[in-house]
């Protein structure tokens, strides 16, 4: 779906198909589709994290946190929530 977006978007502005993705995307003030989805994988885990303890969600996660059942999505999100920490005390 992205590719077709930018392969759109080339078009519209009449760039050259060799045109980087980068700056379609800076030229456009947009950003990949990617960025929203891990954003959004980020605030569903911190919801997750500041739910009650009672909650289906939280207990799904603390099963799925277990040794035996971790889940590579789960490090992937830890993995992006604290380069972003990292981003906004730092950077």
């Amino acid at each position: 779906m992205e590719s077709v977006h930018l392969k759109l978007l080339k078009l519209i502005l009449n760039f050259k198909s060799s045109t980087p993705n980068f700056m379609v995307n800076g030229e456009t003030s947009r950003y990949p589709l990617s960025f929203f989805v891990k954003i959004r994988m980020v605030m569903y885990w911190t919801k997750i994290l500041t739910a009650n303890e009672i909650e289906l969600v939280v207990l799904f996660y603390q099963c799925y946190t277990d040794e035996s059942f971790v889940r590579s999505w789960i490090k992937c999100v830890g993995d992006i929530y604290f380069i972003l920490v990292d981003c906004l005390m730092y950077g």
